[in-house]
């Protein structure tokens, strides 16, 4: 169980790094959080944080679920949930009436830091034009393909795996990823070519190349050197690369430093994959509530439900019929599409590949869910940047 909260932390950072970090990212309804007092600062974000708690515990827990029917206070307590029950009582009953101010600043902030909207705007500021309308064409043919989730594609210029496979090996796994083989280490030859490659793709995109992340068909916990590879992207790309991992509990203090570092330096959002309503618990206990405010949770396990109106209507929570689940899953919803959400260039560090791909619906012939428009392998910093210019002259014009 991590340590109770230091007087001069808000979470995980200090009041003067978070007031910075919603400057950059909050929208209209939660900027105006950074005129609180820090006593009022800090009390804001708890109440939020521990309302976001309680639903991130309904959604994967059945059996919470269940207890909250027969007797919610106990349920509430026995989930050790720090929620007062008239804030949350008109969620799971469907009884409709006023919503308490604490709930209304929870859905603030869900709806404003909880969502990746930023992503595809940055994404869309691409100093390529070439690139800019074949990405324009790409969001075109998604939202002809799968109209139900082409709004959650981002559409992200580029992507960088920092292994090759993945260890955890999840039976969901919606791009089939292999089993982990090896790493890319931050030895001093593999830091030059990792951050003259960046620069290469900021040249090459612009602000676009912002947008980007550090994992793919990988868990970034896997690479033991992943943060500092995180570090050198914020150095030149100006934002911290987001971080998505389903091994939220194996590393428990290593996660709590990247959490930490990323929010200083400007992320948004990172998220936690949860595998079973157990796996939850066992965040819970090593996280606390405030710690994880900015992170949001992905339910996984099969019987996790999405709420879809308010007063509560509960839903099994779909799966993407893509990868490992492709015509695999009966007795969860499906939807057809994926889960692909780069439209640009996919790079493997330790292979010194680099795909062009985007998003497309799931079929037999194309399982993962995203086309592959060309692929080569790369030597240097110099090689990756004319392999780039080949695929754009030959794929976008």
């Amino acid at each position: 169980m991590s340590a109770s909260l230091f007087s001069s932390n808000i979470g995980l950072i200090d009041a003067v790094s978070l007031r910075q970090n919603l400057k950059q990212w909050a929208g209209t309804q939660t900027q105006s959080w950074c005129d609180l007092s820090d006593a009022a600062l800090q009390q804001r974000l708890s109440t939020t944080s521990h309302l976001k708690r309680f639903l991130e515990k309904y959604c994967v827990d059945r059996s919470f679920r269940e207890a909250l029917q027969s007797n919610p206070g106990e349920a509430i307590q026995q989930a050790g949930l720090a929620v007062a029950i008239q804030d949350v009582e008109s969620l799971w009953t469907h009884q409709s009436g006023t919503i308490s101010e604490t709930l209304q600043h929870f859905f603030a902030f869900g709806q404003e830091r909880l969502h990746w909207s930023e992503l595809r705007s940055i994404s869309a500021q691409s100093s390529h034009a070439k690139y800019r309308a074949w990405r324009s064409r790409r969001i075109e043919r998604t939202q002809c393909e799968m109209p139900a989730i082409a709004a959650n594609l981002a559409h992200v210029p580029v992507c960088f795996e920092l292994s090759q496979g993945c260890s955890v090996g999840c039976s969901f796994c919606a791009i089939s990823a292999s089993s982990l083989q090896n790493n890319f280490y931050y030895t001093p030859e593999n830091a030059k070519l990792w951050r003259s490659m960046l620069q290469v793709l900021q040249d090459l995109l612009g602000t676009a190349a912002s947008a980007g992340f550090c994992y793919w068909a990988t868990d970034p916990l896997d690479n033991p050197d992943y943060e500092q590879f995180a570090a050198e992207f914020h150095d030149v790309l100006g934002i911290f690369p987001q971080t998505t991992t389903a091994q939220p509990t194996k590393y428990p203090e290593r996660l709590r430093s990247l959490l930490k570092h990323s929010l200083e330096k400007g992320c948004k959002l990172n998220r936690l994959s949860i595998l079973s309503a157990k796996t939850l618990d066992r965040v819970y206990k090593e996280f606390t509530a405030e710690e994880l405010a900015f992170v949001g949770i992905v339910p996984q396990n099969p019987e996790a439900v999405v709420i879809t109106q308010f007063p509560f209507k509960a839903e099994l929570a779909p799966k993407i019929n893509a990868g490992r689940t492709f015509g695999t899953v009966r007795k969860q919803p499906v939807i057809d599409g994926t889960i692909a959400c780069v439209s640009g260039f996919l790079i493997n560090l330790v292979t010194r590949s680099i795909q062009l791909i985007s998003p497309c619906k799931a079929t037999p012939e194309v399982p993962r869910g995203y086309i592959v428009y060309d692929e080569e392998t790369f030597t240097d910093s110099a090689s990756l940047r004319s392999i780039c210019d080949r695929m754009i002259d030959q794929h976008m014009s």
